[in-house]
């Protein structure tokens, strides 16, 4: 279960995005970049989605995006863009760092699909740094798991990373491998 961020000054379209998501995932709101920027810092969630026409904010969607991509505390955490525009390559133009993006009105399959697909995608890089071996690597594996706020992750994580720990000292051989 993923921490889920949701940043939408439009309340009948935040419900709809909350409904969609909370069966499966914690779902967190923010109406404004003020609240999203709050909420980021206490809670680090797994995936923001963002609308890239924020109203009432003091700053707008894209600028949030900018700065949710380039802290360092959320480091590799997904933003799914949201906007009225339709074309990807006109909001590609406004706005290059959100990890994915989807056009209003959203499809409620092809949101859960997007959601997926976004955090399936940050839980593989954690695991190809744990795959990599090398001590930085590991201990970033950890570190992200960590973010990720879920027990059992960490754990995981953690497992991994002893086992190719111990892979690389030669202290146990393929067959003991769970």
């Amino acid at each position: 279960m993923a921490l889920i961020l949701i940043v939408e000054d439009e309340e009948q379209i935040r419900t709809f995005l909350k409904l969609a998501l909370d069966d499966h995932h914690l779902v967190i709101e923010a109406a404004n970049s003020q609240e999203a920027l709050k909420l980021t810092a206490l809670a680090r969630p797994n995936l923001t989605i963002l609308d890239l026409m924020l109203k009432d904010s003091t700053l707008s969607g894209a600028d949030l995006c900018m700065q949710l991509s380039t802290t360092p505390m959320l480091a590799g955490m997904p933003i799914l863009a949201i906007s009225g525009f339709a074309d990807k390559e006109a909001v590609g133009s406004i706005v290059s760092c959100a990890t994915d993006f989807l056009a209003k009105p959203i499809d409620y399959k092809d949101l859960i699909n997007k959601v997926d697909e976004l955090l399936k995608l940050q839980e593989g890089k954690l695991t190809s740094l744990v795959a990599s071996a090398n001590e930085d690597a590991l201990f970033q594996a950890i570190i992200q798991a960590a973010m990720l706020g879920s027990a059992f992750k960490i754990t995981r994580a953690l497992e991994r990373a002893i086992i190719q720990i111990k892979q690389n000292l030669g202290s146990i051989d393929d067959q003991q491998i769970p």
